[in-house]
């Protein structure tokens, strides 16, 4: 159990960094990355999104992740409240 909570922690993590980075991320090939399902990776995102909310609170910063249709994936979009 503690090793599965250890990649699914690097996994966020590196999806974050990812996203942070500029690239989109499509569920698909990160789950195929990671051996994973697809819910999976939406969780991962689903837990990213809700720490971008809590750190805005605190910083003032708005930083949240969008689906973009033409990319076929997500990414960051930053700003200021």
């Amino acid at each position: 159990m503690e090793e599965i909570k250890g990649n699914q922690i690097e996994r966020v993590l590196q999806i974050y960094s990812r996203l942070s980075d500029g690239y989109i991320v499509n569920k698909t090939e990160e789950a195929a990355r990671y051996g994973v399902n697809e819910r999976s990776i939406q969780r991962d995102i689903d837990h990213i999104r809700n720490f971008l909310d809590e750190d805005s609170e605190r910083t003032g910063i708005v930083n949240s992740i969008v689906y973009d249709r033409s990319a076929k994936g997500y990414r960051l979009e930053s700003g200021r409240t």
